[in-house]
């Protein structure tokens, strides 16, 4: 699990939970990932560690344009009110789901 650090005062805030999918390509020593939760967020790479960190990166870029989604998966996580401002920054922590090709 990857949690991004947080101060004090940020605990008390919603928490954005993430999982992502990480699987070897057809092609052998390719690696695919992407996030669950919200659409469009994907990494390829040449291992598992790789993809995890890139999804990392992806997300964090990624959520600016993501907001109006990860603030509704925000609170329906969080059972947070309605009146959640869409301004602000997401805090979310990081989970790895891997997915054994059959």
């Amino acid at each position: 699990m990857f949690a991004t650090e947080q101060t004090h005062a940020a605990m008390s805030l919603p928490t954005l939970t993430l999982t992502s999918s990480i699987k070897e390509a057809a092609k052998p020593g390719v690696f695919i990932g992407r996030i669950n939760e919200i659409s469009g967020i994907f990494a390829q790479g040449s291992s598992r560690e790789e993809v995890y960190d890139d999804l990392v990166r992806n997300t964090a870029i990624m959520l600016p344009s993501k907001r109006a989604e990860a603030l509704e998966l925000l609170k329906k996580q969080n059972q947070v009110p309605s009146t959640v401002q869409s301004e602000g920054k997401i805090h979310f922590t990081h989970k790895v789901q891997e997915l054994e090709l059959a």
